[in-house]
């Protein structure tokens, strides 16, 4: 019997490492249908929004979702409870908090796999704009710069009723009465006396929108002597 010589050893052995790699069974894999989710509230809509990122194991074995983790506390993912069998679907629901907040909003969501997969999500919110200034801090000082205007635009929850436009401070007053017109404040504030304390004040303005939903916004004046 001849012996085996050293190419067929070789060949042997990579077949046999074949071997290991075909019977060896497939890891588990997730795959979102999209990594990045927009969503578009309607003007005057609840504050509190959701969105789903919807997955499936496109492996062999049952996989977990072991964490989900948002960049802001505005926004709260949930993992699934329980493990997503092979070839199965599941879905990552999330709420997203509004508040106050208003334009364009981008955050990341970060999940993490049984199997240690490490996954990037982006839930883009694309909220109204609803309030602009122009311009935001009022810049007052003695003589003609003892009074200045600010214009006060609303884009959302329209239309708006104008509740009070009231200053915090003595020092600072409406020179003349908040005007609304077609959703645009206008505000004409003076300086009362030489200077109005520390020289910084606030024009607190409440507003109701159309949904009955009262707003709170804030105008920055500040005294330059």
């Amino acid at each position: 019997m001849k012996p085996i010589n050293k190419l067929t050893t070789t060949v042997l052995a990579a077949l046999g490492l074949a071997g290991v790699f075909l019977v060896s069974p497939a890891s588990a894999a997730i795959e979102f249908e999209a990594t990045e989710v927009t969503i578009k509230p309607v003007a005057g809509g609840p504050r509190t929004l959701t969105a789903e990122f919807k997955f499936k194991n496109t492996g062999a074995q049952p996989v977990s979702i072991v964490e989900v983790a948002a960049s802001c506390g505005c926004t709260a993912p949930e993992a699934p409870k329980e493990p997503v069998a092979a070839g199965a679907s599941g879905v990552i629901p999330v709420n997203y908090a509004a508040g106050e907040r208003q334009g364009r909003q981008t955050q990341s969501i970060r999940v993490r796999t049984s199997e240690g997969e490490n996954l990037e999500l982006r839930l883009v919110v694309d909220l109204p704009v609803r309030v602009s200034f122009a311009p935001r801090l009022l810049l007052l000082g003695p003589g003609e710069a003892s009074t200045k205007t600010a214009t006060v635009t609303f884009g959302d929850d329209l239309p708006m009723t104008l509740l009070e436009a009231v200053s915090d401070r003595p020092g600072f007053e409406m020179a003349e009465p908040p005007k609304l017109e077609d959703n645009v404040l206008k505000l004409v504030v003076r300086v009362v006396g030489e200077s109005p304390g520390d020289g910084r004040g606030v024009i607190r303005i409440r507003t109701k929108g159309a949904s009955g939903t009262e707003y709170t916004d804030l105008l920055y004046t500040r005294y330059r002597p």
